[in-house]
């Protein structure tokens, strides 16, 4: 079943908005988070108070390199924000990553922040991906708290933990429409095993584009 248009979009950073001129850092940086993950199920006290994220903190402390050094936006992204914009279909950028002295950094650097309704990053949200906590506070920042059955969220996202998040934002805003979109393979995989069509898995912004277009 072809993908149906969206009348909201949230839309993952790294490796989905922008990618790693080395793939290694991207993998490196998804390893780190999924072991926060880990610590945080095996030692429930982890999630007291604001998430530290030390690994995290250091391995953006100590590059070298500008954001524009070693990112640059996925290709087509650019045009499939700005069919967005047009339309007046609000896009939010939700992303596990730190905002302070990476994220912000990036949405000045490559000058996405005009076409996010709004932005969240790890230390805005309580509990990352793959919870859907940040989703549904993406969607309430975006006025959207209780979406109706004339909704048509798209989840856009790169790896596993999008997928699942993807899947759980939809239990809890029924009767709204969730859609999860994968971004290149670990999300594919993700979908595939979730029992998803091969329409929810796309590996071109163009894609994307031709859908929010059709829509119109």
């Amino acid at each position: 079943m072809p993908l149906p248009p969206p009348t909201a979009v949230l839309l993952d950073m790294d490796g989905t908005a922008v990618r790693h001129r080395d793939p290694r850092v991207l993998h490196l940086l998804e390893t780190l988070d999924d072991w926060c993950h880990v610590a945080a199920r095996l030692w429930p006290f982890v999630r007291r108070g604001p998430p530290r994220l030390w690994a995290h903190r250091l391995l953006h402390r100590i590059r070298r390199k500008g954001v524009e050094e070693i990112l640059e936006p996925c290709p087509g992204l650019f045009p499939f924000l700005a069919a967005l914009k047009r339309r007046g279909i609000p896009c939010a950028l939700v992303s596990n990553g730190l905002g302070e002295g990476y994220g912000h950094e990036v949405l000045e650097a490559f000058g996405l922040g005009p076409y996010f309704a709004m932005t969240l990053f790890r230390e805005n949200a309580p509990r990352s991906k793959p919870h859907p906590d940040c989703l549904r506070a993406a969607l309430a920042a975006m006025g959207l708290s209780e979406p109706s059955a004339a909704e048509v969220i798209w989840v856009v996202g790169d790896r596993s933990k999008d997928i699942r998040a993807a899947l759980a934002l939809a239990e809890d805003v029924r009767p709204a429409r969730v859609v999860p979109v994968a971004y290149a393979l670990s999300a594919a995989r993700a979908a595939l095993a979730a029992g998803l069509s091969l329409d929810n898995i796309v590996f071109s912004y163009a894609d994307l584009l031709r859908v929010v277009e059709r829509g119109t």
